[in-house]
C-alpha cells in the first residue's frame, strides 16, 4: 500500500524538529554541576548543611530550622552567606584562577 503524503507547508503548519540537547551542551551541563558541587564542599559546614537541605531536600527554611534545631533567622543568616560565597566562588575569573592552580599542580 502507497501513503499519501502532504508536504508540511499545504497544511499550513510549520514544522520544526523539537531541540534536543546534544552531547556538548550535557558534557557542559556535567562540568557546570561539578563547579558547583566542588564550591559547595568549600563552604562552612553550616551554610553547606543549610542549602543542602534547602535545594536539593526540598524543605522550606522553616523546615530546615526544625530539622537541625535552630531558629529560623540562623537559618536565613547561613543561607544568604552560603550564596554570597558561592557566587564569588562560582564567577569566571575565580574559576580560571582555580583552574591555572589546579594545572601547575598536576605538572
Amino acid at each position: 500500500m502507497r501513503r499519501r503524503t502532504v508536504p508540511a507547508s499545504q497544511t499550513g503548519e510549520e514544522w520544526s524538529p523539537v531541540p534536543v540537547p546534544g552531547a556538548d551542551q550535557a558534557a557542559m551541563a556535567r562540568v557546570a554541576a561539578g563547579q558547583v558541587r566542588d564550591a559547595l564542599h568549600r563552604l562552612p559546614y553550616e551554610q553547606r548543611q543549610v542549602l543542602a537541605l534547602a535545594y536539593y531536600g526540598g524543605h522550606t527554611q522553616r523546615e530546615v530550622a526544625a530539622l537541625i534545631g535552630v531558629p529560623l533567622g540562623t537559618v536565613k543568616s547561613r543561607m544568604f552567606a552560603g550564596v554570597q560565597r558561592l557566587r564569588s566562588l562560582l564567577e569566571p575569573e575565580n574559576l580560571m584562577t582555580e583552574l591555572r592552580t589546579a594545572q601547575e599542580v598536576a605538572k
